[in-house]
């Protein structure tokens, strides 16, 4: 493209803002006029009703907060719940002779573990099954296979 072609373009450009602008100056937007709210369909309420409408918002808002404190509650009971449930310590004894296979059972039963085939292949994976010491461990719910893996096979 050319000069020319580039400033016939510039021009027709100017040329159709500005009929634009004159057309817009020339017939400006008719005012709106407002409608009565009662016969857009709105309905006009006395006093009485009024009153009547507000105590029953005062009432479910007092219900609202009844029910919410009673949730709150029972959250945090939960919370409190499950906190010591986690934060308790196990007494965990291996005898001489026990399996993997027996002490994830057992591990699985106290609740420290989640699922004991999960961590006998953990054990198996890491050649950890032949290192397991006889003895009393602590272990806890919140550890995870790696912890109680050093645990019991005292590598901390």
């Amino acid at each position: 493209m050319d000069k020319r072609g580039t400033r016939g373009i510039a021009l027709g450009l100017l040329l159709s803002a500005l009929c634009l602008i004159g057309y817009q100056y020339l017939n400006p937007e008719p005012i709106k006029q407002t409608t009565n709210p009662v016969q857009s369909g709105e309905t006009e309420i006395d006093q009485a009703e009024y009153a009547k409408l507000q105590n029953e918002v005062r009432d479910w808002q007092k219900k609202y907060e009844e029910l919410e404190s009673k949730h709150e509650k029972a959250a945090q009971k939960d919370q409190h719940k499950a906190a010591e449930d986690q934060s308790k310590s196990f007494q965990f004894t291996i005898e001489e002779g026990m399996s993997s296979k027996e002490i994830s059972e057992q591990l699985k039963t106290a609740g420290v573990i989640q699922d004991s085939e999960d961590f006998n292949d953990y054990l198996e994976a890491k050649e950890l099954q032949t290192k397991i010491r006889t003895g009393t461990f602590e272990v806890t719910k919140e550890m995870s296979y790696h912890d109680v893996a050093n645990v019991l096979t005292k590598q901390q």
